[in-house]
């Protein structure tokens, strides 16, 4: 097997297919999504009312509340959920390393979560850029461990086959990283991160963007 170049991911990660996380995510989408077809008018009146005080439809507030419900494996909800209290979010770092032959993307978690947080991720950006709004969702935070969740093998598992086609190089590249709690009610609120992937034998670190 040939050997990766630097600031390359490894063949593992260049996997076409989706993580286990994203596809379980599309598949409730699609479900939950026909689930909207057998509300009463009345409930759909509701959701509408629901999503206005928060500038969304009430069809993807339905959606963005049940397919969370779908992944979990509870019942849908037919009527909007009562709002909760809000909830920190213990993610404050974002952690490249570049040990030559592999990038490993690491996010400080010093505290267990309370609640599941999904994460999503851009595409490797041009350093100069400030901020990216095209981050698409890579799936949920995994446990941490010591204090850090690997998010390396969920963010090639949706990035490596462009970063290959295109032949991306990584080194000197920006990525960001949103995190979010995800509660049934609770604010949808991002926490956003960037740093840009080091040269070999280095280690990039980037605190709370602004």
């Amino acid at each position: 097997m040939k050997k990766p170049k630097a600031g390359q991911p490894t063949q593992a990660y260049g996997s076409k297919n989706r993580s286990h996380d994203q596809r379980k995510w599309n598949a409730a989408v699609g479900l939950t999504a026909a689930h909207w077809e057998w509300l009463t008018d009345q409930e759909r009146l509701t959701w509408r009312v629901y999503g206005e005080a928060r500038r969304r439809s009430g069809y993807n507030c339905f959606i963005g509340a049940n397919a969370r419900h779908v992944c979990n494996g509870l019942p849908l909800l037919r009527l909007p959920p009562p709002d909760a209290p809000p909830v920190e979010n213990p993610v404050v770092e974002l952690i490249i390393t570049n040990t030559g032959d592999r990038i490993w993307l690491l996010l400080h978690v010093p505290r267990q979560p309370s609640a599941p947080i999904s994460v999503w991720g851009s595409r490797p950006c041009k350093l100069g850029i400030a901020n990216c709004h095209k981050c698409p969702r890579l799936g949920l935070l995994p446990p941490p461990k010591r204090g850090f969740c690997d998010i390396t093998a969920i963010y090639f598992a949706k990035h490596a086959a462009y970063i290959h086609t295109h032949r991306v190089p990584l080194v000197g590249k920006r990525i960001f990283i949103r995190t979010r709690v995800e509660l049934d009610g609770g604010l949808k609120l991002f926490k956003s991160l960037s740093a840009v992937v080091p040269a070999p034998g280095g280690r990039s670190t980037s605190s709370e963007k602004a």
